[in-house]
């Protein structure tokens, strides 16, 4: 079985951050504890979830970690000449998903947005794994161990799963040297609707096992969603994919909206080509987005009548400079304060109040630099009117 190397296949974080200082004594986050995120992250949607940890895999890692702290670099290879040397980091290196800035949790996957190496990360092959968080650096070894044996039908995984509810309505696809979309024409940064991942198992199915999408589709209530798909035959992308394929609506989903999709896959082993097929539904998160317009009324100030106070959210927007501004659209009778209120993790990251005049209003609040790009809850009010709703902010440029 012939895999490729990684080297300049580097995720870049949604959040970077500075370089840190001093190495410390231990990772900040343990290949064991990683293992267990990934797996669990898998088992929620119905992949082969028993990787094993395979601690020598893990040290590798940190010794990797190590060596790109020391020499302010993020490659898929080490230099013999430089601090921090290693054969074990080089092997790791070489077979690894690499990352910087931001940290793996058991609700955040560093790689959620980096279509490429998430699509390595679900991997049906994967038997052993290693990983390591250390010095602000990240590492997992996705093609180190594929030794899983294939299930004993044709199967095809599906990312999400099979009715998984409360799943982003789009993403902001972020990763070096390049996305699956700019392949195909879309600049990094652009917004688009979630991507879809399907891989293929099955007898004489291997990593690289040749599979090309025959038909996708994907349906909502206002009828089919434009599709890019992406498979083992992609130019430039398709060698970095284990047999299986991607699906990216051009646009965002609707919120709390249930969608179905539908594959054909020709998988090319040894023994024939075969077709692979599948369908699947997945309900979006939040609302409707017809109701992110909120509606209240309060007495005119000084006349006595009906006013109606209406807000609508208008999205993020980005500045010349590349400053993020989150918009509302305000409807006023009369001298209102605005407050927008930005949650993460259930903690309030950000808040904000707004004098709003007489009259209709676009109201432009800067997202910080700091707040890294992601899902927030977002709550808007002002003179009794409430918008609460989940959005995703963009990076920043």
């Amino acid at each position: 079985m012939s895999v490729p190397s990684l080297r300049r296949l580097v995720p870049v974080a949604l959040a970077l951050a500075a370089l840190c200082g001093p190495a410390s004594a231990a990772a900040d986050v343990s290949g064991r504890d990683i293992v267990g995120f990934l797996n669990a992250q898998r088992a929620a949607h119905g992949f082969p979830a028993d990787i094993a940890e395979d601690p020598a895999l893990s040290d590798g890692c940190a010794r990797h970690n190590r060596y790109s702290a020391l020499n302010r670099s993020l490659d898929h290879r080490e230099d013999p000449a430089q601090p921090g040397y290693s054969v074990a980091g080089d092997a790791a290196a070489r077979t690894s998903v690499l990352y910087q800035g931001t940290t793996w949790t058991a609700s955040a996957n560093p790689f959620e947005t980096a279509p490429i190496h998430l699509h390595q990360l679900l991997s049906p092959q994967i038997d052993r794994l290693g990983a390591s968080e250390n010095e602000g650096y990240g590492c997992a070894s996705t093609l180190a161990s594929l030794g899983r044996p294939p299930a004993a039908v044709d199967t095809l995984y599906t990312y999400p799963g099979d009715g998984t509810r409360g799943w982003r309505t789009s993403e902001v696809a972020r990763e070096g040297p390049f996305t699956p979309g700019q392949t195909v024409g879309l600049a990094q940064g652009i917004t688009t609707g979630p991507t879809l991942y399907v891989l293929a198992s099955g007898p004489g199915v291997a990593w690289s096992t040749p599979t090309k999408v025959v038909s996708a589709s994907l349906t909502g209530p206002a009828g089919p969603v434009t599709l890019l798909t992406f498979d083992r035959t992609s130019p430039q992308v398709g060698q970095y994919l284990p047999a299986g394929a991607q699906l990216l609506p051009r646009s965002p989903l609707a919120a709390g909206t249930t969608y179905r999709a539908a594959l054909r896959l020709r998988v090319s082993t040894t023994g024939g080509d075969r077709e692979f097929t599948r369908s699947w539904s997945f309900t979006t998160a939040g609302p409707p987005a017809a109701t992110t317009t909120a509606t209240a009324l309060a007495p005119s100030a000084g006349t006595g009548k009906a006013c109606t106070t209406r807000l609508k959210f208008g999205g993020f927007l980005r500045t010349a400079a590349g400053a993020r501004r989150l918009t509302v659209r305000a409807t006023v009778c009369r001298r209102e304060a605005l407050r927008v209120q930005l949650r993460r993790r259930g903690r309030v990251v950000l808040t904000r109040t707004v004098t709003v005049f007489r009259g209709e209003r676009v109201v432009r609040v800067t997202v910080p630099r700091s707040l890294a790009a992601g899902r927030y809850g977002i709550r808007v009010t002002m003179g009794g009117a409430t918008l609460a709703f989940d959005r995703t902010l963009p990076a920043r440029r």
